[in-house]
């Protein structure tokens, strides 16, 4: 506790990834500026408590994918699509899973 106040303490295994965005500019513990919208990935394993300017999006884990599994990813950014098969993946700050839609004859 700082300052009187509660803090959220998160215990990331080795699979686990939170993506988080910047609320404010700021400059984090380890001197690294970051500025408001600005995403980046904490990965385990670790513990981590996310200061007050730094918003949770979302809960990731690594993507284990055998030799014929393969997922589409998608670059926020670009809007690029490319297919990932047979590696352990982790999506990108800036990457998504994309569901390829399907075309079936009539």
């Amino acid at each position: 506790m700082e300052d009187n106040t509660k803090k959220q303490i998160i215990v990331l295994g080795e699979e686990d990834v939170r993506l988080v965005e910047a609320r404010e500019n700021f400059t984090d513990d380890a001197g690294v500026k970051h500025i408001a919208g600005e995403r980046w990935l904490v990965e385990g394993p670790r513990e981590y408590i996310p200061p007050v300017e730094v918003i949770i999006k979302e809960q990731r884990k690594k993507i284990p994918l055998d030799k014929n599994e393969g997922i589409y990813v998608r670059n926020n950014r670009t809007g690029e699509v490319k297919d990932i098969r047979g590696e352990t993946y982790l999506l990108q700050a800036h990457e998504s899973l994309w569901n390829k839609q399907r075309v079936f004859p009539e």
